[in-house]
């Protein structure tokens, strides 16, 4: 089992050859994971009492007011047809991220649950970015987006 501590994270993630930085101004520990030459950091944030973990990874892109709902749309729609849902927008600085939450059992996090995700990041972000680069780049409504894309619901 892993520690719900900062000092557990950067051992767990050390020992997993990744290469965590502990970012002062607010407590978090991030590693960076460059795919497609993008950087795309993954932040953990433990919550008060240590019992929660929160896993999120911003995407490298800026979304444009006017893109929001678009973007929203299409989040709503990936967080529908996923397995491992967790999209969305923080319409206040434009950044679209992943986040799943870790819960910890006495304090303890189950090391194949981290492993998991810090596996399946990568995968999220390299299957995905061009997809909701495009909406959020593109000036075609969701709808025209959809039809371009002959996306059929099921």
């Amino acid at each position: 089992m892993v520690p719900c501590s900062i000092e557990g994270l950067m051992k767990f993630l050390t020992n997993k050859k990744y290469e965590p930085v502990l970012q002062k101004e607010t407590n978090q520990v991030y590693v960076l994971f460059k795919i497609d030459s993008q950087d795309f950091p993954l932040f953990f944030r433990i919550y008060e009492g240590n019992d929660l973990l929160q896993m999120l990874v911003f995407f490298p892109l800026q979304v444009r007011k006017e893109r929001f709902e678009a973007i929203a749309r299409l989040l709503h729609l990936l967080n529908k047809e996923i397995d491992l849902p967790g999209f969305g927008i923080d319409e206040s600085v434009g950044l679209v991220y992943h986040r799943i939450m870790i819960p910890a059992v006495n304090h303890k996090l189950e090391p194949h649950l981290l492993e998991s995700y810090l596996e399946s990041v990568p995968k999220i972000c390299q299957q995905f970015f061009s997809t909701i680069a495009g909406t959020a780049m593109s000036e075609m409504s969701f709808d025209e987006l959809m039809k371009k894309s002959q996306y059929k619901a099921q």
